[in-house]
């Protein structure tokens, strides 16, 4: 069993290393070109753009304002309800719709620590966004997983190989759409590419369990010896291999316990995928209070026990990835999907 599955781990992170080897090629081509392309437009202003300043193709002015708001703490006021028209020639009438505008635009500076106000405009913006992309993410993702469901196909390392690898592509490149991808050290990015893709996609089996299947309706501990016997061609389960399982089946019981949403399922990937290091502690805070914002306002009576199960929840999700990934049984949570 123990070299099967190595072959399958080998596989796929070969499979990730080849993809994101074209990946960071392709990376580095559009830096070459975004560099030679002129931006014209500023996309706040609509005035002549000198580049892409803090995620965001910008003049030099609403550059320098908004890392001036943002660095001095500034806040302001609309005395038109935040309806005030921003572009080349009313840019400097309010401030107050400039610096929102600048917001919703995607610009963002990771490396400052930001005031509360700004931080909480940014949570609402990411909530917006994430609101817009996850549905169209999450049916890919769930749409590569189906055909498990299906009770005629025969489940093999090929076919779990098969479905990795369109996870795996999809976590790409859902990866490249996320608002700090463009700004993050290049370094940073291939180490999330190379280093964190399991970890999302043990993430999303488990919340496709839950969207398709309830406790009851589940496979049964016995059920998933069976298969783990046929796919590794065993006819015994190994002490290790029954302690995974054990705690496979404890945490899916836990995870099933609190209906995650969407937003809630898209904030805990980035969570989950975000390494630690003092880089990147804004941005990683950041999301941490979009959580807990959304929580707040989408949960407020099951506050904090809800915000605090779900970064137990993601604690959890790390840790059985890297049992999984340590002990070389990657393939195992594909047998708990039903068919």
């Amino acid at each position: 069993m123990a070299s099967m599955s190595s072959l399958y781990e080998d596989n796929l992170f070969k499979k990730i290393k080849l993809k994101h080897h074209r990946i960071i090629q392709l990376t580095y081509a559009d830096n070459i070109q975004y560099k030679k392309k002129s931006f014209s437009l500023c996309g706040v202003c609509n005035g002549k753009s000198s580049g892409k300043h803090y995620g965001l193709p910008t003049c030099e002015g609403c550059k320098g304002f908004f890392k001036r708001t943002v660095k001095n703490k500034r806040k302001y006021r609309c005395q038109k309800d935040g309806l005030c028209t921003i572009d080349k020639t009313q840019r400097n009438r309010c401030k107050y719709c400039r610096f929102q505008k600048c917001l919703s635009k995607g610009m963002v500076i990771y490396d400052q620590i930001l005031t509360n106000q700004t931080t909480e405009q940014i949570n609402m913006n990411s909530i917006i966004k994430l609101n817009e992309n996850s549905f169209d993410y999450i049916n890919i993702l769930f749409n590569n997983l189906r055909p498990l469901l299906n009770h005629e196909i025969y489940l093999t390392k090929d076919l779990i190989k098969k479905i990795s690898y369109l996870l795996i592509d999809t976590f790409i490149n859902w990866y490249r759409t996320l608002p700090f991808y463009s700004i993050m050290n290049i370094n940073l990015n291939q180490f999330i590419l190379n280093n964190k893709w399991s970890n999302y996609i043990i993430l999303v089996i488990f919340y496709f369990l839950k969207n398709n299947f309830n406790q009851k309706n589940l496979i049964s501990y016995q059920t998933c010896c069976e298969r783990i016997f046929i796919y590794t061609k065993n006819s015994f389960l190994s002490t290790l291999s029954n302690r995974i399982v054990d705690q496979f089946l404890y945490f899916l019981s836990k995870f099933f316990n609190i209906h995650i949403t969407n937003i809630e399922f898209t904030l805990l990937s980035i969570l989950l995928i975000l390494p630690s290091g003092k880089k990147i502690n804004s941005l990683q805070e950041i999301y941490l209070k979009t959580l807990y914002t959304y929580e707040i306002n989408t949960f407020p009576s099951e506050q904090p026990f809800r915000y605090n199960q779900l970064l137990y929840l993601s604690q959890q999700i790390h840790l059985i990835t890297q049992i999984l990934i340590t002990y070389q049984h990657f393939y195992l949570p594909f047998l708990f999907i039903p068919n």
